[in-house]
């Protein structure tokens, strides 16, 4: 049930942000163990400032403020929407904190920047992707018109360049590699204006930074922010509070019974079941004779499809009873 946990705990801790001052308040400036806050966070990033660029001149406060007022945003806490349920919480607020500082440094002078990130000075890393992947994100970014098109021929197609000139009724190869390049540059623009963290996945620096993750990250995060936490998030929803062995057991019968329901085919039930269950994507895509990413989209897609169906059942027996 990893995929339950981390997202109702992430569902928790942004509604507790976004609603409660004082948890808030200890959350980025109380570093005591036991409880929600930015501790680990601020001392994995301070070493890892420390080891990649040597720059050591930021305390755990300087952290918490800076990232207090970029997720603030001014009393509207957007910033905390750009969160993806692909990613805990913890280690998305990780990367959004350590890209944050390199920025800082980056304008009080620690670090020397060498250029402004550009379309121009950037390259897509859509073909890395699956088909299923790079159409996900396309259609999510993209505007309608004929630079999505392209892209979509190029990178969900994977059509060749004659083939593509014939299919949009393009004058020649010179054509389609300048719109080509047009639709990229569209694209990448779109990227680089986002407040999401879409650079990290599809796009790069040609000459990037390095970047040292602290070898102990995974352990003082789960060690921290799963297992030592005051707050139990299931207890304070459901008023049931259980153990991790008691949730798992539980969880797994529910979901054995309820995907039954749902008109999802037996490949589709095995995806959730498995991965709900601990397998890893590497060993469920050998058992299902598939990609590694096909396993990776699908499980992606069908879980936001079962918490978009959950939040319609919620909103729908609120308005049931209201009347």
């Amino acid at each position: 049930m990893k995929f339950a946990s981390y997202v109702l705990e992430a569902r928790y801790l942004i509604d507790k942000i976004k609603n409660d001052k004082n948890f808030v308040n200890y959350f980025f400036y109380d570093y005591r163990e036991g409880c929600y806050n930015i501790g680990p966070i601020c001392e994995i990033i301070i070493s890892c400032l420390k080891r990649s660029y040597g720059c050591d001149v930021y305390s755990n406060e300087d952290i918490g403020t800076f990232l207090y007022v970029k997720l603030w945003d001014n009393g509207t806490w957007h910033n905390l929407d750009t969160y993806r349920e692909e990613y805990g919480f913890f280690t998305w607020l990780f990367k959004v904190a350590y890209n944050l500082m390199i920025k800082k440094a980056e304008e009080i002078g620690y670090f020397k920047t060498k250029r402004k990130l550009t379309p121009g000075n950037t390259r897509l890393l859509l073909k890395k992707y699956s088909p299923e992947r790079c159409e996900m994100y396309l259609d999510e970014l993209m505007p309608q018109g004929k630079h999505l098109e392209i892209l979509k021929h190029i990178y969900v197609n994977r059509t060749s360049a004659n083939e593509i000139v014939k299919k949009m009724q393009l004058a020649d190869v010179n054509e389609f590699k300048s719109l080509r390049l047009l639709a990229e540059n569209h694209l990448k623009a779109i990227l680089l204006d986002s407040g999401d963290n879409y650079e990290e996945i599809l796009i790069t620096e040609k000459s990037p930074r390095c970047v040292v993750w602290h070898p102990d990250y995974d352990r003082l995060m789960d060690e921290h922010c799963v297992d030592n936490s005051l707050d139990n998030p299931i207890g304070d929803v459901v008023g049931v509070w259980l153990s991790d062995a008691e949730v798992e057991k539980e969880a797994g019968v529910f979901l054995s019974k309820f995907v039954h329901f749902l008109k999802w085919n037996e490949t589709d039930i095995c995806v959730i079941l498995e991965r709900c269950k601990g397998t890893s994507p590497e060993s469920l895509a050998k058992k299902l004779g598939r990609r590694r990413d096909w396993v990776d989209t699908r499980y992606s897609r069908l879980k936001k499809k079962f918490l978009k169906a959950f939040d319609l059942w919620i909103n729908h027996f609120e308005r049931t009873h209201k009347k």
